[in-house]
């Protein structure tokens, strides 16, 4: 619910002081109340439980709150008490489906009751994962741009690579998402320690040129969906007309994932592909970790909120979701390895390249998103809105006391 910027309060974490006051003032405040059923919720040694909802059901009767009950055990409510109360309040179903389906519904539920509120605070809730091909090949500014994030995020990135390669010899690579190569063969392909490396990407067009581009290197590129069924297939496939038979040493994942639908599928395929021990490494983007300060007219706040809408964006808040990612498809050894690239310590050029490689493409998209939706006014508006006041925000980047963060994050892990 938190990730979903829903607030939540929970006794274990947030009584302060006296535990039975602050419960009660805690409900009195609540719009939800929601009960989590296990097959030990009606045997608290205090009664904690049912006495919290009987003051609840008070309130529902009163059309004070909403109970939901989130079904946690295949048992029945054998609590009289319980039945009594809330006994003909329909339950979420979290045990014979998955956690996500179940915490999806869970999320829509929530946000319907709470209303406009809560949409105006939440930039994407996990339901609005979709599949987006962002990149065109002939997009001139956008290969531009990519260019200059590359310069940015090889500051952020060189040195996890170096110690992540570190006493490992003859390492073949697979990258998923290699667009021209030119990211991959700049970290991975230029190494003395990398032997086969193997990149895949959707645009058939972007792979032919990468080819070209590093003919006689050791890399080879291919086309490839990594959410398709035959994904594994299909790389089996290539890693046996290279002579790679007993899967990669190394699987590079870069600003991939916020674009995927089912993330969770491709990692578990990656498993399938990496040797035992072999190194997974994953940078993608979180705005929930972007930081503009002093922000005095909201205008980056509303700005980052504008991105999260756009077509071709992705799933704004994909970063935070790496470990939990990592973690369901069975991973090991999972680290942070960094988080954020910011303005301290730049000098103008470099923020210059900083406001640009990040702010022009939110008001590209704002502007591509409006032109595909002309009937949805709010898309219109959003883009008048930062076209009028872009300058005005780039003056303000540029203002010694100002800091920006914007949150890219690095993960890697071990099969």
């Amino acid at each position: 619910m938190e990730s979903n910027n829903i607030s939540c309060w929970y006794a274990a974490r947030d009584v302060k002081e006296n535990h039975a006051p602050e419960i009660v003032e805690a409900i009195k405040n609540c719009k939800v109340f929601l009960l989590f059923e296990d097959d030990n919720v009606a045997t608290s040694p205090r009664g904690d439980v049912l006495n919290e909802v009987n003051m609840a059901c008070a309130l529902y009767n009163r059309g004070k709150i909403k109970i939901i009950r989130l079904k946690l055990s295949n048992s029945e409510l054998e609590s009289a008490d319980l039945i009594y109360y809330i006994g003909r309040i329909q339950h979420t179903d979290a045990f014979s489906r998955s956690l996500n389906v179940a915490t999806t519904e869970l999320t829509l539920k929530i946000n319907k009751i709470l209303g406009n509120e809560i949409q105006k605070r939440t930039t994407h809730p996990s339901v609005d994962r979709y599949k987006n091909d962002y990149f065109k090949f002939d997009d001139e500014k956008e290969k531009a741009r990519l260019e200059i994030q590359q310069q940015f995020l090889k500051e952020f990135d060189s040195d996890i690579y170096e110690r992540l390669l570190h006493q490992k010899q003859n390492i073949c690579v697979l990258d998923i998402g290699s667009n021209s190569g030119d990211l991959v063969m700049d970290r991975l392909g230029c190494s003395p320690k990398v032997d086969k490396l193997i990149g895949v990407d959707l645009n058939s067009d972007i792979v032919e040129y990468a080819n070209q581009k590093w003919t006689n290197s050791k890399a080879r590129f291919y086309c490839a969906d990594a959410e398709s069924e035959d994904f594994v297939h299909r790389i089996k496939v290539i890693m046996e007309e290279n002579g790679i038979y007993d899967g990669f040493d190394f699987v590079n994942i870069s600003m991939v994932i916020l674009h995927l639908q089912n993330p969770t599928r491709l990692l578990w395929n990656i498993r399938k592909l990496l040797k035992p021990g072999g190194t997974l490494f994953i940078r993608d983007i979180d705005d929930g970790l972007n930081l503009a300060y002093p922000d005095k007219n909201d205008y980056f706040k509303r700005t980052i909120q504008i991105c999260s809408n756009t077509s071709g964006s992705g799933f704004r808040e994909s970063g935070r979701q790496i470990y939990s990612l990592m973690s369901k498809a069975k991973f090991h050894n999972i680290k942070v390895e960094n988080m954020g690239i910011n303005t301290a310590g730049m000098n103008d050029d470099e923020k210059d390249a900083f406001f640009d490689v990040y702010f022009s493409f939110i008001l590209e998209e704002a502007k591509l998103t409006a032109e595909a939706n002309p009937n949805k006014e709010e898309y219109r508006k959003d883009y008048e809105w930062l076209s009028g006041i872009y300058d005005d925000m780039e003056e303000e980047f540029h203002q010694e006391d100002f800091f920006f963060n914007l949150g890219f994050m690095a993960f890697s892990a071990t099969k």
